[in-house]
């Protein structure tokens, strides 16, 4: 059988070459699938490298490096030659093979130096000053320490003496030096400058723990300084602590390794060392694929040391830079991963469809064959050989194609923010060329799957077929219905996870391929069902055309209708094309517009400054007064960050981000969307303005200098404080002692209006006494009541009265902390300073937390309406809450009562997938807060600002915003740079997508041209009896036009439809960061009419020319030539 199957191969080689012409599209897409698959590697190597590049770039090449110490080691030789081979083993087992340099370091404890000697001189102090030096100021103590590096002498330079000789001191055997000797140290040149030293000075040295000797000399015998002080070889833990310590009153000593281990150690056994090793990384031996390896390596080492050593720890952000990498990695590649999935899918079938044509040209030829004796396998023989070569030379060249087009796409505008208009560094891994193998077999399969199916044809079933086609192998043995239950299937999994990234039971995240597959095959399910459903829409026309006259379209659907599979095959193709140009169309669009979101949703709009904070002492100054003046911002919004409580308990169970903005600034400064809320920005701010502040508390006259008021416990109290709390015209505020109340008697207390002193605030007036409060000086605050009469001012012109208390209906008490719901106020007649006078009674009730109890001055009513609240629905949902109801909340330890008027999902910069947050009015907040005494004022601490500036004058704003808030600058336009330059956010799927859409053109086009010119040679016998039989080239045409356009509207159109519902379905299963956080603000699917007007009219265009072209190519059949084809 053998020697038969050998003969047949010749023949098929023949045939290969006779028909080459059929192979050329074959070949093309045998090429793109290998290619494809081989660029999964390729170029998604080439973004992890750029991206873990730009890890890298982010990080100061000091903080890559590794720091290993252990702490709190014996100083002796054996103790270090023990703790250094565990660490040197695991160094070489582990991170060796990336790292570039190391130096180890010795670093002794603190010892207090109790005298110089100069001039070598001799000894520098007697025992018993020692002894009553020991007992000094610890700070005023001059101090030193031994240190140790390896190439330290390499590095320096020697100024003034020569280095220090190895020491070695011999025991007595009982762990005890047999002598003392000096011990020769060197010192930097800074330190010597500082402190004043030479060579030959002399340091008395004494440990500040019981040791076997109580002191020791130290000699100075060299000055060094360093070689190249920006090395990074001085930015080690070790030096850095010496470069610190400098300027506290150290003088760091350095000797030799021998010294320490055989001298120090000898002298001082029980002095604890820190042994450290700094290993310089070197970030080029580390790329995209062997990250993962030094990121293992980094934490077994970490955990081998940690169970040898009792006392270790390491640092270093390569760690953190490496797992950064592979979380950017992971979420980054979803949008790749899909979008080739989608073209492979295209591609296999457009191998399938182009089979099939060549299959159904030669189904004559097969039948022919079967017909003189031959087997299936025999007739596979005669396709194998073409097909293996197309698999063979796909193999080989599909990575080259994958390498040259990575390579080039680096020079498109995709890449130019990241590559500077250079190449991408490329590279082609073994993996690279084992997914073009899986490539090229599925290309292999793909082609001889329809031979297959064509091998059981003889003569008889040849004739018959061509009379009736048979149905679709799809859908005969209902694998369509199949393919859509499992669509179904996956899709209903993908909404119970709710994203496409997985966590395993040990925390590790990975992509789930089964649901990444989902979109691929929820597109091919639904066009295997538009086979089933063709015929019969296609029945269903020409019943409808049958009564019109012309006979063009009753001819063009009778042919639809009896013989729809190569009809069906070329809309199908249309199809998938049509949806996965509209899925990479809207996909880029919405991912581009979703990093603009993210932009603006991050700073807020345009400009956020946070942790901007007024100074506590100096003149007093508004937050406005303050920020809102800077040159080149057009408008600046204040607002007040925190966190609020659900409750009165500080640590209560739910626990809200908080944000206050003042309405009247908000609205001309944020970014607002809106799916955010029912109602718009303008509307939102509208219900937290309905909160109107209103002036309180007691003017203070013009000019005052001093106020006072008059106080008289109930009871005798030892323990109590009165406090008074004063505003200024900046709405700052400041608290003042009053006095400490002693006897039972009236009192009267005076203070300052102006504090003196640096650290002292200085109101600005107008000035106004908004609140009186007692606090209790002891741990204790039991219940009891004080009487408060006449609160004076005093001017240059005398001392006047503001307040008399004659009447209350301007009196509210504080009620924002535990207890103080029980606290009242009352106007007495019974107790006052003068015959027939009043004074007013604060009486307050248990206080389990000893806070400040008082009452405001000058409100206009008794109790405080709550606040208008704007609420996120998950805050709802956590407390059980709904629209209208009431919120207790614990807001910077005061109780503030809050009323839910609004609903929304989003925020600008607020999170609603955490904790929730609400919205509330920052004056009415503050003014609420910051009435009541308290240890700090409540004010804004963040400021939203717009401003047209561009390019350099931006970044010169953005400076000199953090300069002078001297906090956290979010820069929308910075924040975009950073999208667009990242290769993991913006740069790499938008290089797959122009791959997506040339692929897709390819394909689509190659496959619609070459199968329309197939279809024309088998159909040039029908068209020539139709032209025989009178039909003119006219009706010829439209005949063929007919076809063609349905053909086209129903794949470009249902294809569109698929592409845009794709879209909707997937996008938020997409809504992840390259973090693996959720997008904020969520996926808004966003259509790119360009990119689809330009597919689509590329696609036209091609209709157009394939149709003019047959429909001429049939008008000018010869009816002769046509009665020549007999039944060839």
């Amino acid at each position: 059988m053998l020697p038969g199957f050998l003969s047949l191969w010749p023949l098929a080689l023949r045939r290969l070459r006779w028909r080459w012409r059929l192979f050329v599209p074959v070949l093309i897409g045998a090429l793109l699938a290998s290619a494809l698959m081989s660029s999964v590697f390729i170029y998604g190597d080439s973004v992890r490298e750029l991206g873990l590049e730009r890890q890298f770039s982010e990080a100061r090449p000091e903080d890559l490096d590794i720091s290993l110490v252990s702490y709190y080691a014996p100083p002796d030789a054996a103790s270090y030659a023990t703790i250094r081979a565990e660490v040197d083993t695991a160094i070489e087992r582990n991170v060796a093979w990336f790292v570039q340099g190391r130096t180890r370091a010795m670093e002794g404890a603190t010892f207090y130096v109790n005298g110089f000697g100069r001039g070598g001189q001799g000894p520098v102090i007697s025992e018993e000053t020692i002894k009553g030096t020991e007992q000094a100021k610890l700070s005023a103590r001059p101090r030193t320490f031994f240190f140790n590096a390896t190439e330290f002498e390499r590095k320096t330079t020697v100024v003034a003496g020569e280095r220090p000789r190895a020491l070695t001191v011999q025991g007595d055997g009982q762990s005890r030096p047999a002598s003392t000797p000096e011990i020769p140290v060197a010192i930097f040149d800074e330190t010597a400058a500082a402190r004043q030293l030479a060579v030959g000075d002399r340091m008395l040295i004494v440990p500040h723990w019981d040791d076997v000797s109580p002191h020791a000399v130290a000699r100075i015998t060299a000055i060094v300084r360093r070689t190249d002080p920006k090395e990074r070889y001085w930015q080690t833990k070790t030096f850095s602590y010496v470069a610190k310590s400098q300027g506290d009153n150290f003088t760091p000593v350095y000797v030799p390794e021998e010294t320490f281990t055989g001298g120090v150690a000898r002298i001082f056994p029980r002095m604890l060392t820190d042994y450290s090793w700094a290993l310089t990384v070197d970030p080029t031996k580390i790329d995209a694929n062997n990250a993962s390896t030094a990121k293992f390596g980094l934490e077994r080492m970490t955990s081998q040391l940690r169970s040898r050593l009792k006392n270790y720890n390491d640092q270093t952000r390569l760690g953190r830079v490496l797992s950064e990498f592979e979380t950017k990695d992971l979420f980054g590649r979803i949008p790749l991963l899909i979008v080739t999935a989608l073209i492979l899918g295209i591609v296999f079938y457009y191998l399938i469809m182009i089979a099939n044509v060549i299959v159904d040209k030669n189904r004559g030829e097969i039948a022919l064959l079967t017909s003189r004796g031959a087997d299936g396998s025999q007739v596979m023989t005669l396709y194998v050989g073409g097909s293996a070569l197309v698999a063979v030379a796909a193999f080989f060249l599909g990575p080259l194609i994958a390498y040259v087009a990575t390579k080039v796409i680096g020079y498109t505008p995709v890449f130019s923010e990241v590559t500077d208009g250079g190449s991408l560094p490329v590279s082609i891994a073994a993996s690279a060329y084992g997914m073009s193998l899986l490539g090229a077999a599925i290309s292999f399969a793909a082609l001889l799957f329809p031979t297959v199916s064509a091998t059981w044809l003889n003569p008889l079933r040849y004739k018959a077929s061509l009379t009736r086609p048979a149905a679709s192998f799809f859908t005969r043995y209902y694998i369509d219905i199949f393919l859509g239950i499992l669509a179904a299937l996956l899709y209903w999994e993908l909404t119970q996870r709710g994203s496409l990234v997985t966590t395993t039971f040990i925390g590790e995240r990975n992509v789930d391929k089964a649901l990444l597959a989902a979109p691929a095959l929820f597109l091919f399910a639904i066009g295997l069902l538009l086979l089933r459903f063709f015929p019969l829409a296609m029945r269903g026309a020409m019943a409808l055309v049958t009564a019109l006259r012309a006979a063009w379209p009753v001819l063009g659907f009778s042919t639809l209708a009896r013989n729809p599979t190569p009809y069906v095959r070329l809309a199908l193709l249309l199809m998938f094309a049509a949806s996965v140009a509209m899925f990479a169309a809207n996909f880029g669009a919405t991912l581009e517009r979703s990093y603009r979101d993210r932009a603006a949703y991050a700073s807020g709009g345009d400009i956020l400054v946070k942790n901007a904070f007024l100074p506590a002492s100096g003149a007093s100054v508004s937050f406005e007064g303050r920020f809102g003046s800077i040159a080149g911002t057009e408008t600046m919004a204040p607002a007040y960050r925190g966190q609020a409580f659900f409750g009165q308990a500080l640590f209560s169970s739910s626990d809200f981000s908080l944000l206050a903005v003042d309405p009247a600034s908000f609205g001309k400064t944020s970014y607002f969307r809106d799916d955010f809320s029912g109602r718009s920005l303008d509307g939102l701010m509208e219900v937290i303005a309905a909160d109107v502040v209103r002036e309180e508390g007691l003017a203070l006259p013009q000019g005052a200098t001093a106020f006072g008021v008059w106080v008289r416990p109930a009871t005798a109290q030892r323990n109590l404080a009165v406090r008074a709390r004063i505003g200024d015209a900046n709405r700052r505020y400041r608290d003042y002692e009053m006095g400490r109340i002693t006897g039972t008697d009236w009192q009267y207390f005076e203070t300052p209006v102006q504090a003196t002193g640096p650290r002292a605030l200085q109101l600005q007036a107008p000035l106004r006494l908004v609140s009186l409060s007692v606090r209790s000086t002891s741990a204790t605050f039991p219940p009891g009541a004080v009487y408060f009469d006449e609160v004076t001012a005093t001017t240059p012109a005398g001392r006047q009265t503001i307040e008399t208390f004659a009447e209350d209906r301007r009196l509210a008490v504080i009620n924002d902390s535990m207890g103080a719901a029980t606290d009242g106020i009352e106007v007495s007649s019974t107790v006052s300073r003068e015959s027939g006078g009043r004074s007013l009674a604060f009486i307050w009730g248990p206080n389990p937390l000893a806070s400040t109890r008082g009452f405001l001055l000058g409100v206009e009513t008794k109790a405080r309406a709550p606040l208008e609240a704007i609420v996120s629905r998950k805050a709802l949902d956590d407390t059980g809450l709904a629209k209208g109801d009431r919120l207790r909340l614990s807001i910077a330890g005061h109780i503030v009562t809050a009323h839910v008027s609004e609903v929304v999902d989003f925020f600008p910069t607020m999170d609603p997938y955490d904790d929730g947050f609400i919205v509330v009015n920052l004056p009415a907040l503050t003014q609420r807060l910051n009435a009541a005494d308290s240890a700090f004022e409540i004010l804004p601490n963040e400021f939203w600002v717009t401003s047209k500036a561009l390019g350099a004058e931006r970044e010169r704003l953005v400076t000199t915003l953090q300069r002078e808030s001297n906090g956290r600058v979010s820069d929308r336009q910075a924040l975009q740079r950073d999208f667009r330059a990242d290769p993991f956010i913006s740069a790499g799927w938008r290089g797959a997508l122009n791959i997506a859409f040339v692929a897709v053109l390819i394909t689509s086009l190659l496959g619609f041209g070459v199968y329309a010119y197939m279809l024309a040679q088998q159909r040039r016998m029908e068209f020539g009896l139709l032209s025989s039989m009178g039909l003119s080239p006219i009706a010829l045409a439209s005949v063929v036009l007919l076809e063609q356009a349905v053909v086209v509207v129903i794949g470009l159109g249902l294809g569109g439809w698929i592409g845009y519902e794709l879209t909707s379905l997937l996008m938020p299963y997409l809504g992840l960061t390259e973090e693996g956080a959720r997008v904020l603000p969520p996926f808004v699917t966003e259509m790119n009419w360009t990119a689809i007007i330009a597919t689509y009219a590329i696609m036209a265009g091609v209709f157009l020319v394939v149709t003019g072209a047959l429909a001429l190519y049939y008008s000018r059949f010869a009816i002769p030539r046509a009665m020549r084809f007999g039944d060839s």
